[in-house]
């Protein structure tokens, strides 16, 4: 599987297929900061909040900088 960051739009309608792909790309690639703050963002707005804090704060232990520089990559 390879993410491509397109899943962002259709988040209203397939969050929870999207969600299993973020996963699933994070499984293999733990570092991939673009698809771990998406996955956090599904998680925020399907109301699981504390994984979504989780999954933020992990981002930003990785790369600080970069995220704050590029606006979370939304």
């Amino acid at each position: 599987m390879v993410y491509d960051g397109n899943s962002t739009v259709y988040w209203l309608y397939f969050y929870r297929y999207f969600r299993r792909d973020y996963e699933r790309v994070l499984r293999y690639e733990p570092t991939n900061l673009p698809a771990r703050v998406n996955l956090a963002y599904t998680l925020q707005v399907s109301g699981h909040f504390m994984q979504a804090w989780r999954q933020f704060t992990t981002a930003l232990d990785f790369k600080p900088s970069k995220l704050v520089s590029n606006h979370l990559y939304l």
